[in-house]
């Protein structure tokens, strides 16, 4: 394993270090230009420019064949790039979340990014694959509502075994059957033009998913997809990092919900707590903040 050392002044990346830019708070890897090596996508969601601070930029460092990192050159995005669906505004956080996989089954990874503050909502923006390496041309968003931490999580998720992923994204803050904060999880089918708007929002209350919405319980804080079996169907597992069970206050739990060939199901779904795991739960643990 070739061991990396990147910052905004390594050979190849555009830019150069900045004060408080934070360079590296979010990474993703996947190959986004499709030719054949891992690129690194990096977030540095306080960088400024143009006087716009903490507006923040993303990276994308591609790698060439003999795996060094900026050797096939590097990109650099922010929300005044031409064909970007939006305009920088101060403390943004532009690249807070990050994440990259294959929504149009083309070989090229999309890069994925979140805003978390603009204007007191989360948003999420797509950018195409090419041969080039991630574009700003074609690139779309999602936004979320005021609050609700939308795209919090990210995370592209091979639920139905096709070559096109989903588009997970976390929304920890969503008020659910009345419980603020109770979060969800919206799930974007992946198309060969890029994630469809015709989504899947679940939830703690969803019919079949154990448990139930609470306040507070922050459903969504996490999400990765886990290798499910041979088919190339992955298993959505989806952090409830507030969770409170069995007098464990804000223990932390995981959802698991199971793919299948027509996507995500309820059926077999898991919730696991701190109290399943050897050492049992912690008070206020926060079990499944994140996931490795």
């Amino acid at each position: 394993m070739k061991k990396l050392w990147i910052d905004e002044d390594s050979p190849g990346i555009p830019g150069s270090n900045a004060d408080g830019g934070e360079f590296g708070t979010a990474i993703a890897t996947g190959d986004f230009n499709g030719d054949g090596s891992f690129d690194i996508g990096v977030g540095a969601p306080f960088e400024s420019f143009s006087g716009i601070e903490g507006a923040g930029q993303l990276f994308a460092v591609l790698t060439d064949s003999l795996g060094n990192a900026g050797g096939a050159g590097g990109l650099e995005f922010d929300q005044d790039t031409p064909g970007m669906p939006d305009v920088a505004g101060t403390h943004d956080h532009f690249g807070a979340v990050v994440a990259a996989g294959d929504i149009t089954g083309d070989g090229k990874a999309e890069f994925v990014a979140s805003t978390l503050q603009d204007g007191g909502r989360g948003i999420v923006f797509v950018l195409p694959g090419s041969a080039t390496g991630p574009t700003a041309t074609g690139a779309v968003s999602f936004a979320g509502g005021i609050g609700d931490v939308f795209g919090a999580s990210l995370a592209l998720v091979n639920t139905d075994g096709n070559t096109m992923k989903e588009l997970v994204i976390g929304i920890p803050g969503r008020t659910v059957s009345g419980f603020t904060g109770a979060g969800a999880v919206l799930v974007l089918p992946g198309t060969t033009t890029g994630p469809s708007s015709a989504g899947t929002i679940w939830t703690q209350d969803t019919t079949g998913v154990v448990d139930q919405a609470e306040a507070g319980d922050g459903f969504g804080s996490a999400v990765r997809g886990i290798s499910n079996n041979a088919a190339r169907v992955q298993r959505l597992t989806i952090g409830v990092t507030d969770e409170s069970v069995a007098g464990c206050t804000h223990c932390g739990a995981v959802a698991a919900l199971n793919g299948s060939a027509t996507g995500l199901t309820a059926t077999g779904n898991q919730f696991l707590t701190g109290a399943n795991i050897a050492g049992g739960g912690f008070s206020d643990g926060n079990f499944a903040g994140s996931f490795g």
